[in-house]
């Protein structure tokens, strides 16, 4: 049984803070991906709307990505630091259809 757990968040940026978003995200996911549980950790930016960022976030299991959420660097930069800047937020929790 494949226990990877993948998220696909899709946040709207306030326009007035695209560049500082970007930013965070670089330095969320350099930190992010040198945790161990993390297979990956991807933040993207949409080419048609600049406002558009999407993370792609695969973990081992659930618990890695419970680990994740109570590290430093996503509590400062993830849940304060870049919410700030976001205005709508969408989280999918997948499961992956092959290994």
């Amino acid at each position: 049984m494949d226990n990877r757990f993948v998220l696909a968040v899709t946040w709207h940026c306030d326009p007035n803070k695209v560049d500082q978003l970007a930013s965070i995200l670089t330095q969320l996911a350099q930190a992010s991906r040198q945790e161990e549980g993390v297979l990956r950790y991807d933040p993207h930016q949409s080419l048609d709307d600049p406002t558009i960022f999407y993370i792609y976030e695969v973990y081992v299991n659930e618990a890695a990505w419970r680990k994740h959420e109570e590290t430093d660097h996503f509590q400062s930069l993830g849940a304060k630091e870049a919410r700030a800047c976001v205005v709508n937020q969408k989280v999918l929790r997948l499961r992956p259809m092959l290994e």
